[in-house]
């Protein structure tokens, strides 16, 4: 599945929540822009990592929890996830 933009990087508060993230095409979103995008918009919306031979990589889908927090799994926590993206 293709989606219509990855998510590279992530930029937390001093609470560690997601505020910003980097998408791959050099965006910077905030976090209820990309929840917006998911829930209002219905875009599809997945991680990219950066692997050694520099090119990125299509990793997960990532899904919006209680219309708030971006997850890249299933469970019911109330909290990003996406804690394994780089920092910008």
């Amino acid at each position: 599945m293709d989606a219509d933009y990855y998510i590279i990087a992530v930029r937390k508060d001093e609470y560690e929540r997601i505020t910003y993230l980097k998408t791959l095409n050099g965006l910077t979103k905030s976090r209820a822009d990309v929840v917006n995008d998911i829930d209002s918009c219905g875009k599809s919306v997945m991680t990219a990592f950066l692997k050694p031979d520099g090119k990125y990589y299509k990793g997960a889908e990532v899904h919006v929890y209680k219309h708030k927090w971006l997850r890249t799994d299933q469970n019911q926590i109330e909290a990003d996830n996406l804690d394994n993206l780089p920092a910008f």
